[in-house]
């Protein structure tokens, strides 16, 4: 099982610390970068059906 964050690091720290492995695709960007990332793949996912 792979756990992908997408909440900041105070929030994420406790969940990753477990046996899963993680995947943080947003590490480091700000939140207008966050956002920008979301609406992507969301109009992505939107066009493939997903």
């Amino acid at each position: 099982m792979k756990l992908i964050a997408l909440a900041g690091e105070q929030y994420r720290v406790p969940a990753y610390r477990g046996i899963w492995e993680y995947e943080i695709p947003m590490k480091g960007m700000g939140i207008g970068q966050r956002l920008g990332w979301l609406t992507e793949k969301l109009a992505t996912a939107k066009k493939s059906g997903n």
